[in-house]
């Protein structure tokens, strides 16, 4: 395409435009992917990796403050194939079948395993969280680098915090035989514990989460609005590859595979408390894909969960 003016269009054309510069998936159906999930204290990426496809404004994110990063466990999946594989490759998908995310056969996209690991100073003294690094890949000819455009690296975080309220009965906290052998006991001197130990005051603690569901999200042949206009719900879960932008208003109109750290099941009651007594954890890290309007649904009741807690003051 030629080399365009900007300045020689107006509203309409760009608007008119944007309707044939219509978001398309940056790598095609059946792509073959590896995937790397490293677990670190640091929000600083591994080393040897390019630097976060999309930067996160997220405070949770920036909350860093450690000289060196501890790798604290890893997990390799080759072979996952976007979009899975068509169970006929003769047949057409109905809409239905593309909304169900049954047209295809998915089971080489669905992984688990179970990492331990230790936890550090810096998690203890509450100076950083635990971090998910992930990096999707796809396969590129041998005689070649991987470019920006073959990575996806995104950040996931596995703690957060929580203002735990101050004990009001007094009685409770002087009389209590619990709390007097609590107090008898001998603790460390981590700022997590010292915050557990005080029940005189309101707390702000740091929990640890169960789980780390990282979802596929299936958009099939659906067609998306223009970026300029792409719903809230969508735009906020997308990375957009920038490298070949529109010639109306240089934006990326191409997008990443949407992976999506889904917290649809974890609860409250399932949070551990992070603090000195705590030295190891457990995560249970899922690889799944889901359909797009499964995601909305789940996606949209999590968003809505974590407006109602920044109303309240929980977060």
């Amino acid at each position: 395409n030629p080399i365009v003016d900007k300045k020689k269009f107006t509203a309409h054309d760009v608007k008119k435009r944007h309707k044939t510069m219509k978001p398309a998936c940056l790598w095609q159906q059946g792509t073959m992917m590896d995937l790397d999930v490293i677990l670190s204290d640091s929000s600083e990426v591994p080393t040897g990796w390019p630097a976060l496809t999309t930067t996160n404004d997220n405070t949770e994110q920036q909350f860093d403050n450690i000289n060196q990063a501890t790798i604290l466990a890893s997990w390799t999946q080759q072979n996952l194939i976007l979009g899975g594989k068509p169970h006929d490759p003769n047949s057409k998908a109905s809409f239905l079948s593309i909304m169900m995310g049954s047209h295809t056969d998915q089971e080489m996209n669905r992984r688990n395993t179970t990492l331990d690991f230790q936890l550090t100073d810096a998690i203890w003294n509450n100076e950083t969280h635990v971090y998910a690094h992930l990096r999707l890949q796809r396969r590129v000819n041998k005689n070649r680098k991987p470019r920006n455009e073959d990575v996806l690296v995104k950040q996931m975080v596995l703690t957060r915090h929580r203002k735990r309220k101050k004990n009001r009965d007094v009685k409770s906290l002087i009389n209590s035989e619990k709390d007097e052998e609590e107090a008898n006991k001998v603790h460390d001197s981590s700022i997590l514990t010292q915050a557990s130990l005080n029940k005189t005051h309101d707390q702000l603690l740091l929990y640890i989460k169960p789980s780390l569901t990282i979802q596929f999200v299936e958009l099939g042949t659906m067609d998306l609005p223009p970026r300029n206009s792409m719903p809230k719900q969508f735009a906020d879960h997308m990375d957009w590859y920038d490298g070949e932008t529109n010639e109306m208003d240089g934006d990326g109109w191409l997008y990443y595979p949407i992976l999506y750290n889904s917290e649809f099941w974890i609860s409250y009651g399932s949070l551990k408390e992070v603090n000195g007594t705590m030295k190891e954890s457990v995560v249970d890290v899922t690889l799944e894909p889901v359909p797009m309007w499964k995601w909305q649904l789940q996606s949209g009741m999590v968003d809505n969960q974590r407006k109602q807690e920044s109303f309240t003051g929980e977060e």
